[in-house]
This record gives structure tokens, C-alpha cells and sequence, in this order.
């Protein structure tokens, strides 16, 4: 797998707290079904002597790997927490996830316009 084979060397490139945790999820939170809560991955780094927020952790090991060739998913529904996708069925959760997410900010950028031109008479603006 792709995303695995990538995974490896992108830990290297990490500090070390951001390693542990990475490595913690390529060894416990390879595919959706093994995904990891925040919580557990806390838990793991204290163990080992070491401290992140969670904030920290989205922005030096979630963000990166993002600009890497490997994507590590995250889920809030049945099966919660963050993992290393593996499989098409990892990536079309994080893919619907994102379908729903632009949507979303997509109809808060309308309402935006749509105040805007009422308030000040600015033109709409189109989004892409």
C-alpha cells in the first residue's frame, strides 16, 4: 500500500514527540477499524514521558502528513478516532467527511455574500 510505504520514511522527518505519536498510530491505527481516540494517543505519549495538545498534534503530524504521500484519517461516528488509511473504504470515510465539511462552508460563504450585498450592496462573489 502506498500510504504505508510512505508512511515509514515520513516519521523520520518528525520531531520527537510528534514521532512517538505518529508511530503509535502506524503501529496500532493502520485502517479505520484500528483508528486511535485522541485520548488513547494522550495516554500513550505520557507514558513515554512526553506532552502535546491535541491542537499541536493536528498541526505537526495530521497537517504534514496531509502534504506527504500518506493521509491519516479521522472519524467522530461509530468508529472514532484518528488512523493511517490502508484501504478505498479508509479513504471514502475521510472523502464523504470532506464532501459534507465544503458543503457546509460552502452555504456559510453564501450566507456571507448574501449579507453583504444587503448590508453594503457589495456584489456577490463566487467561491471557485
Amino acid at each position: 500500500m502506498a500510504f504505508l510505504s510512505e508512511a515509514q520514511s515520513f516519521g523520520a522527518t518528525l520531531k520527537p514527540a510528534a514521532r512517538e505519536a505518529f508511530n503509535y498510530l502506524l503501529n496500532n491505527a493502520v485502517g479505520r477499524s484500528n483508528a486511535k481516540t485522541w485520548t488513547a494517543i494522550e495516554t500513550h505519549l505520557t507514558a513515554k514521558g512526553l506532552t502535546m495538545s491535541k491542537n499541536t498534534f493536528q498541526l505537526s503530524v495530521i497537517a504534514p502528513s496531509r502534504a506527504a504521500k500518506l493521509f491519516i484519517g479521522s472519524s467522530d461516528t461509530e468508529i472514532s478516532g484518528y488512523f493511517i488509511i490502508e484501504a478505498p473504504a479508509d479513504a471514502e470515510v475521510m472523502r464523504s467527511w470532506y464532501k459534507k465539511r465544503i458543503l457546509k462552508e460552502k452555504e456559510n460563504f453564501d450566507k456571507l455574500n448574501d449579507l453583504m450585498a444587503e448590508q453594503w450592496n457589495i456584489p456577490h462573489q463566487a467561491l471557485w
